[in-house]
């Protein structure tokens, strides 16, 4: 078991602390595949096919089970997951600052709040240095995850149990289902869409990362 950081957003954070959060969707590691797709091409036959980048003589690869996955879903193999393997463990990176009694987080406050904080024993008010959660050492990390499942597949095959289970808040209304597509997709254009070719109407392929607390 490996420990390996990932960086998760305000929203991200307090979503996971209230137990609404257990999956993520990531694309690092997948970038040739989704800046490159002319050389990358599906082929092999019967239940397992196989997705190889042609430069690379095979070293990376895709396996994909097609009796059990849908066209738009393939396992991949572990040399292109950034994040370890099943049972490894995530430890968040997230906005923090230090305080004198340790950390502070930045998902802990409401936007447009908590620039300082007062030190009980003095009463004196100390100002913060918020420092952007990619700057965040190991013992300053108070949330660890444990994966529990990988796959990829592309963006728009989410599923409305996996849009709750990226910590949508519960919608009901006669247009539930593309209230919810929609939530989604202003939230992974918030995150990824400035990134030539990685925004939603692109549906790329992207890691499915699924995890508990711990």
């Amino acid at each position: 078991m490996n420990d390996h950081p990932i960086l998760f957003t305000r929203q991200n954070v307090r979503a996971i602390l209230a137990d609404k959060k257990t999956k993520t969707r990531r694309l690092s590691g997948l970038a040739d595949v989704n800046e490159k797709p002319d050389i990358w091409n599906f082929h092999g036959t019967g239940v397992l096919g196989y997705m190889a980048k042609s430069s690379a003589k095979g070293k990376f690869g895709a396996y994909f089970d097609t009796e059990k996955l849908e066209p738009r879903t393939m396992n991949i193999c572990p040399q292109l997951f950034p994040y370890g393997k099943v049972g490894d463990h995530l430890w968040v990176k997230e906005t923090f600052a230090k305080a004198p009694k340790g950390f502070i987080y930045r998902a802990d406050y409401k936007d447009g709040h908590g620039d300082s904080v007062i030190d009980l024993p003095t009463g004196e008010t100390l100002p913060l240095v918020w420092k952007p959660s990619i700057f965040m050492p190991r013992a300053a990390s108070r949330l660890t995850l444990e994966i529990t499942d990988v796959r990829v597949e592309r963006l728009d095959s989410i599923s409305i149990d996996d849009i709750y289970a990226e910590g949508c808040p519960p919608i009901s209304s006669d247009e539930h289902a593309s209230e919810l597509y929609e939530w989604y997709s202003v939230l992974w254009d918030s995150l990824n869409g400035k990134k030539k070719g990685l925004s939603w109407d692109k549906s790329p392929w992207v890691w499915v990362i699924s995890f508990m607390k711990i």
